[in-house]
């Protein structure tokens, strides 16, 4: 029984490290989420900015610095 208790520091240390990897790529992946959320925020955001309105015509239209321009 000598050489388990001498193995015990060994197995704690492997315990914590598997545990501090965890909670690492845990954290990472709720970073991950929350900018792809705020991302998805932004698109949708962006697609309804430039969404045609109730009239047909594209609310955007001539936003765009070359809108109607014929340079050909």
């Amino acid at each position: 029984m000598e050489t388990t208790s001498q193995n015990l520091p060994f197995l704690f240390a492997a315990f914590a490290v598997a545990w501090i990897v965890f909670l690492a790529y845990a954290g990472y992946m709720s970073w991950k989420r929350q900018t792809l959320e705020r991302e998805v925020q932004e698109l949708t955001e962006m697609a309804t900015e430039s969404a045609p309105d109730e009239s047909g015509t594209d609310a955007g239209a001539g936003a765009h610095p070359h809108a109607g321009r014929d340079d050909e």
